[in-house]
């Protein structure tokens, strides 16, 4: 809502304006009254209205002084002018002096509604080209950085004039580039849609602009859909207190916007021309958070890979151990193996090589033995997407140990066993929904016909006859409370038709589910 002030000596005109034009309906709120030019004063500098309603001819100042010290304070406030009829010398003042309009006593509601629906599409016009101007510039400067930091761009005394005519100012003694990437990528995908995340940036660059400012010049840009960049531009900081900010940022983020991110600190360099220099030091710390973990500040100190990853050569992958110890359910011992597969990789690709090895080999085992392991499942069927989600080495490590202490748990029941189990507890747990055997198939990732067979075969009956009878048994327990009517039992146990329920119910059962009642309970179903 635009704010509007009305100023007439007039108590009855006042009153009537205010009490009787729709303002909300234009677009706008009374914020306050005057009765003479002076009061008008106080408030438009109290209150800061939009427009200003006044009468021409008032006591103590006028409404054409009033707009003259309006002028001449270059104050951005639009005024309407009332007046009579034979105040034309007036009236063409006040036009003179720049008023938005004009309206003669007594108003006519549809010129005041005319003059301000114009007076509101003009501020509104105003606003949206401001908006539009500020995002112009904020991607004016956001690409003027992303080549600044990437060494694209000209000779310190270019880059320092370009960076004045668009607010980046580069006439200072230091420069640091940091990084500041989201972290758990897919987890933000699941809670987000693209516009969320473009908004979680968003605040992201305000919150980091604001902290780092207390190191000089603080400048935001973003270097892809997960990552924003920070230049520093400013005098008197080092490492350490550079570092403090970022987890104070890091703490900050965390706790207002719920979600985690990884902060790398590049070089402090002391020239504009150094600045691609501290841009790629940061990217390389950034490198390291597969290494050293998500939800943290990474320094110079982590840039050497820790111990574990360059201690030894790696170890040569022996399909037959790790069957051995899958047969003996040697959980400990599995895992030790899995480390030691992962040990002594220095290098990401490695990583994932030795990971994609061994979740072909989980794969091959999975099948060979029937086991149901979901996670396995949607590794079959995104073509080994499972990986690409994680963004650490130790995610890695973690996922993989999952899916193993999944082949050992499963590894003293059979398949078959596992398949049908599971199909058993979705029938009993879903038995009054539409289940069928191709939907139970789906779910558990396998052909019809295959839990057709493996059905039969480990339960002596069809998964037809098994369904009809989870459903006649929990029917009968239905029955027995008299205050379901036989149609209402119907629906309960999955049959929308209660005349095909009873044709089940009696070649189930032998007799129909009334008679069930009668004879069997002693109840007398009335009504059905």
């Amino acid at each position: 809502m635009y704010k509007v002030i009305i100023v007439d000596d007039e108590d009855m005109i006042r009153e009537g304006l205010r009490r009787y034009v729709d303002w909300e309906n234009f677009g706008f709120v009374v914020a306050g009254e005057a009765s003479d030019g002076n009061q008008a004063y106080e408030l438009i500098a109290q209150l800061q209205p939009h427009v200003v309603l006044t009468d021409i001819r008032m006591p103590f100042c006028t409404g054409i002084q009033l707009m003259h010290r309006i002028r001449d304070e270059h104050i951005k406030t639009k005024v309407v002018v009332l007046s009579g009829y034979d105040e034309f010398e007036y009236a063409r003042s006040a036009i003179e002096t720049g008023a938005s309009g004009y309206l003669l006593k007594p108003i006519k509601k549809d010129k005041l509604r005319e003059i301000f629906n114009r007076i509101r599409q003009e501020y509104d016009a105003d606003i949206q080209t401001a908006i539009r101007n500020k995002e112009a510039g904020r991607l004016l400067r956001e690409e003027y950085l992303r080549r600044l930091v990437n060494g694209k761009s000209d000779t310190p005394e270019v880059l320092i004039g370009r960076g004045m005519q668009i607010g980046v100012e580069l006439q200072t003694e230091q420069f640091c580039v940091l990084l500041i990437a989201f972290d758990h990528h897919s987890r933000l995908l699941l809670k987000y849609t693209d516009r969320d995340l473009e908004l979680l940036r968003f605040a992201l660059r305000n919150v980091a602009e604001e902290m780092f400012t207390r190191w000089g010049g603080s400048y935001c840009y973003d270097m892809d859909r997960y990552t924003v960049g920070i230049l520093i531009a400013g005098r008197d900081f080092g490492s350490s207190e550079l570092g403090m900010t970022a987890e104070e940022l890091r703490r900050t983020i965390a706790r207002i916007l719920q979600c985690d991110i990884t902060i790398s600190v590049g070089d402090i360099v002391p020239a504009v021309d150094d600045i691609p220099a501290s841009h790629r030091s940061a990217a390389r710390l950034m490198e390291m958070k597969f290494w050293v973990g998500t939800s943290r500040l990474i320094t110079a100190e982590d840039s050497v890979l820790p111990p574990s990853c360059n201690a030894q050569s790696p170890v040569e992958w022996n399909a037959e151990k790790m069957a051995l110890l899958l047969q003996k359910k040697d959980k400990r011992c599995v895992d030790e193996q899995l480390d030691a597969c992962f040990t002594g990789l220095a290098t990401k690709e490695a990583v994932y090589d030795a990971a994609y090895r061994l979740l072909k080999y989980a794969l091959k085992h999975a099948e060979k033995h029937t086991l149901l392991i979901p996670e396995l499942a949607e590794l079959k069927m995104k073509e080994m997407s499972l990986l690409q989600r994680k963004e650490t080495k130790d995610e890695i490590i973690a996922t993989i140990k999952h899916i193993y202490a999944g082949l050992v748990e499963h590894a003293d029941r059979s398949g078959r066993n596992r398949l049908v189990d599971e199909v058993k507890k979705y029938i009993e747990a879903d038995y009054a929904n539409d289940i069928t055997l191709e939907s139970s198939a789906e779910r558990i990732y396998v052909h019809p016909l295959h839990l057709s067979r493996i059905f039969k075969k480990e339960t002596g009956i069809t998964f037809s006859d098994y369904l009809t009878g989870v459903r006649i048994a929990r029917s009968k327990q239905l029955l027995d409370d008299l205050s379901y009517k036989i149609y209402e039992i119907s629906g309960q146990v999955g049959y929308r038709d209660a005349r095909h329920f009873s044709k089940v119910f009696k070649n189930e059962v032998g007799i129909t589910p009334t008679q069930y009642r009668q004879l069997v309970l002693g109840f007398i179903d009335e009504g059905e």
